[in-house]
């Protein structure tokens, strides 16, 4: 996955399975978005955690990072989440992305439910 953007020993992955996700995204797209959200995530934590959470038909990655105010030393990394969007409108899932109450932000992908 994208473990090579962790530039600080001091951050931790875990994944976190309290669920699955069924969806219809092509296996190459979902892994984009993911690796997107990853990436970011990775990008924007210089210490803590990043956490992928899987619970039904929710993917959320949850960072301990800089929140929404942006990453330290002014780089951008919004690329990769207007990405997720256009995945996110193109598939008919929900983006959301919101800071954490004490550190970082969560990103989410709810994906549409199919009977």
């Amino acid at each position: 996955m994208h473990l090579g953007y962790v530039m600080a020993p001091d951050v931790s992955v875990n994944v976190v399975l309290e669920g699955q996700i069924i969806t219809k995204l092509p296996i190459p797209t979902f892994h984009i978005l993911v690796g997107n959200l990853v990436k970011n995530a990775l990008a924007c934590t210089e210490e803590g955690r990043v956490d992928l959470v899987v619970s039904d038909n929710v993917l959320s990655v949850v960072d301990t990072g800089c929140g929404l105010s942006g990453k330290p030393g002014g780089e951008s990394y919004g690329l990769g989440l207007m990405i997720v969007r256009d995945i996110c409108e193109k598939y008919k899932c929900t983006f959301s992305l919101q800071d954490n109450e004490l550190a970082g932000c969560t990103a989410s992908v709810v994906f549409p439910v199919y009977p």
